[in-house]
C-alpha cells in the first residue's frame, strides 16, 4: 500500500504539471492567435479604406 500511495502521488505531481504546461501553452496560443488577428485587423482597415476609396 505504501508504494502504491508514492506511485499515486508521483503520478498526480506529473499530472499538474502536465496540466500546468498545457494551459500555459494554451495561454500563450490564445495570447498569439488574439494579437495576430488584431494585427489582421489593424491592418486590414487601411486597405479597406483604399480599396473603397478606388471603387466607383
Amino acid at each position: 500500500m505504501g508504494w502504491f500511495s508514492e506511485m499515486y502521488e508521483a503520478d498526480l505531481g506529473v499530472a499538474s504539471w502536465g496540466l500546468l504546461a498545457v494551459s500555459v501553452c494554451l495561454v500563450q496560443y490564445a495570447g498569439h492567435s488574439c494579437f495576430q488577428r488584431r494585427q489582421l485587423v489593424l491592418s486590414d482597415i487601411p486597405h479597406g479604406a483604399e480599396f473603397t476609396g478606388q471603387t466607383p
